[in-house]
């Protein structure tokens, strides 16, 4: 089966529901605080990452440039089906 009939494919299955988990991460210390997931349920994958990378962009900013670039933050996310078990 060709690449894009596979995606036509799993498009027309049961439309599923994604849950945004995001990490504070220090590379600097290598170590994330524990998972905070998003109160949202997203429609879509492409929802829901595009939420995790406007979340990071929001998470930074409200953290400051200061603690940032001491620390070296960053923010790891990931999107996980609704049914899946909290990770």
């Amino acid at each position: 089966m060709e690449f894009n009939e596979q995606i036509k494919k799993k498009t027309n299955e049961k439309e599923m529901k994604f849950i945004l988990v995001l990490k504070i991460c220090s590379a600097l210390l290598m170590t994330c605080q524990p998972p905070i997931q998003h109160e949202l349920i997203f429609n879509s994958w492409m929802e829901c990452s595009n939420a995790g990378y406007l979340n990071g962009v929001k998470i930074t900013n409200e953290l400051g440039s200061q603690i940032v670039n001491d620390k070296k933050i960053l923010i790891q996310f990931y999107c996980q089906t609704a049914d899946e078990p909290n990770v």
